[in-house]
């Protein structure tokens, strides 16, 4: 019965049904707040462009293999679904099936910038030489969605939800917060015809095709298109965000309200202003009900 329980709590926090995974990912909608400043940034330039909405200007990854990593306003919480989604530049190949052109880049999170923990991922396409990818052969990896040649408001990220990190041992140990993430790196991935040898985590999860990891491949095999560069990064949305949160405790509760309370009815550069309260949508350059409506629909989150 111990063996049992032991693997159903498993399945309940660590699984991914068998492949195929999600047909289309997050558009930009969802997201209710965005990257705000680049920590560190190499090979993906100009870095910034990361920051903001999905708008079509890409850090571009050059050469191949570069990494970025974004922070945030407000920290990310595990909530329900998403949490937070990535969109990068991949596009629909033209008599291709439904097949994609994606560059994929593997995604960590941190609660302090020290201690990282990579999502687990699945990988799906049995090749190595192809360039071209079934988005839903894809789980956990950023830019298995198109983000290119549509319009900006039907562009699709890749969601990451934070329960899939449960049981990784830097959640366990204590070392990574999924309800205190306040910042996000995103490393590109190298095909094996590029030089590349990396591998999904698919032993982590519980399902038919995960008793192995898996070799991925992308977009960088292509050398007809540019081979040598790398992913072209547009954005990190945050869905479920912890505004409220202001001295980033992981909780919204009474320390949080005595800070909004000494800033009440204040305004923006005028005595008792802080800004960390300025949480209405948008933001208005005031404390007052509108921010008070959304720290009460946050109260005792999460």
């Amino acid at each position: 019965m111990v063996i049992i329980m032991a693997l159903l709590s498993g399945v309940m926090v660590g699984a991914v049904w068998a492949g195929p995974f999600a047909e289309h990912g997050v558009t930009p909608d969802a997201a209710v707040a965005w990257a705000s400043f680049v920590v560190e940034a190499q090979g993906q330039s100009p870095a910034t462009n990361i920051l903001g909405p999905v708008d079509a200007n890409w850090a571009i990854g050059y050469p191949a293999g570069g990494s970025i990593t974004v922070g945030f306003d407000y920290p990310i919480y595990n909530g329900a679904g998403p949490d937070f989604a990535v969109w990068e530049n991949a596009f629909s190949v033209t008599g291709g099936g439904g097949t994609i052109f994606a560059e994929l880049g593997y995604v960590d999170v941190s609660t302090d910038g020290e201690n990282w923990v990579t999502f687990p991922s699945v990988y799906l396409d049995d090749h190595d030489e192809y360039t071209n990818i079934e988005p839903n052969n894809v789980y956990n990896l950023a830019g298995n969605y198109i983000g290119h040649y549509v319009p900006l408001d039907q562009r699709e990220g890749t969601g990451f939800d934070l329960e899939d990190l449960l049981n990784t041992a830097e959640v366990v140990a204590g070392l990574v917060d999924p309800n205190i993430i306040n910042f996000v790196r995103i490393r590109d991935i190298i095909s094996p015809p590029a030089g590349g040898n990396n591998f999904d985590q698919a032993t982590y999860f519980f399902c038919e095709q995960c008793s192995e990891n898996h070799r991925i491949s992308d977009g960088n095999a292509n050398t007809e298109l540019g081979g040598g560069g790398g992913a072209d990064w547009d954005a990190v949305g945050i869905i479920n965000v912890l505004s409220a949160d202001f001295d980033k405790s992981g909780k919204v509760n009474l320390a949080d309200l005595y800070i909004l309370a000494q800033s009440w009815m204040s305004i923006d550069d005028g005595s008792g202003w802080d800004g960390r309260c300025d949480i209405s949508d948008p933001n208005d350059g005031a404390i007052n009900y509108r921010d008070f409506v959304n720290f009460a629909e946050q109260w005792l989150k999460p």
